[in-house]
């Protein structure tokens, strides 16, 4: 239970800086929405795969 929910908030940490730095660049942020939830799915996978 420790290691997945530390795993998590890394998952979680990585989810964030994601969104700030497309957020920075709002002209893109439309076309890179289905990327984001891309990178996000993709994390959250990791993260349980390395559960």
């Amino acid at each position: 239970m420790g290691k997945y929910f530390l795993k998590t908030l890394i998952a979680l940490k990585l989810i964030i800086i994601e969104l700030i730095f497309f957020i920075k660049r709002q002209h893109t942020l439309m076309i890179n929405y289905q990327v984001i939830i891309r990178n996000i799915l993709f994390t959250n996978t990791l993260a349980l795969i390395y559960n």
